[in-house]
Parts: C-alpha cells; sequence; structure tokens
C-alpha cells in the first residue's frame, strides 16, 4: 500500500469526541476509530472492497467484536458507487 493512496480525515468537537479515518483509495479499504473523553470506543474497519465489516468496540468495560459479510449483490453495487465517489 503506497502512502500517496491513502487519505486521512479527523473530525473532533468541544466535548473532547473525535473520528479518524483512514481510507485506501486503491483497494477501496477503509478505518474509523471514534474517541470520546474516556479514549478509544470503537473501531470499524471495512475491507474486501466494501464486502467485509468488522466492528471492534467497547461494550460495557469489555472488548466486543462483530465481523460480517454483506450480501453479493449489496457489495457489488457499493463497489461502484465507492468507484465513482473515491474516482478510483
Amino acid at each position: 500500500m503506497k502512502a500517496s493512496n491513502i487519505e486521512y480525515v479527523k473530525i473532533s468537537d468541544p466535548a473532547g469526541n473525535c473520528t479518524e479515518i483512514w481510507t485506501d483509495l486503491a483497494n477501496l479499504q477503509s478505518r474509523s476509530d471514534s474517541y470520546d473523553s474516556e479514549g478509544l470506543q470503537n473501531i470499524t474497519i471495512v475491507k474486501e472492497q466494501g464486502r467485509r465489516v468488522i466492528v471492534i468496540g467497547n461494550v460495557d468495560g469489555k472488548v466486543d467484536t462483530t465481523t460480517w459479510l454483506i450480501p453479493d449483490k449489496i457489495a457489488s453495487e457499493n463497489k461502484i458507487l465507492l468507484g465513482k465517489f473515491l474516482k478510483v
């Protein structure tokens, strides 16, 4: 993965909440980390060109991980839309 293919965005507010988003434009993958005043709350990773979603989060003080596959038809449509949106 070349550094020039990665887009980084950071969004924060006065209350101390923050979201950092990394998007791999070449491989149509992304990672989003969400923080509040207590620290990291969750990580969302979208892989396989929008087909696989992984969420790692803080649920009642414990780490919880969930992963799922988006149905092929929806994943194909997402790939087309992502390609147009990201101009890949």
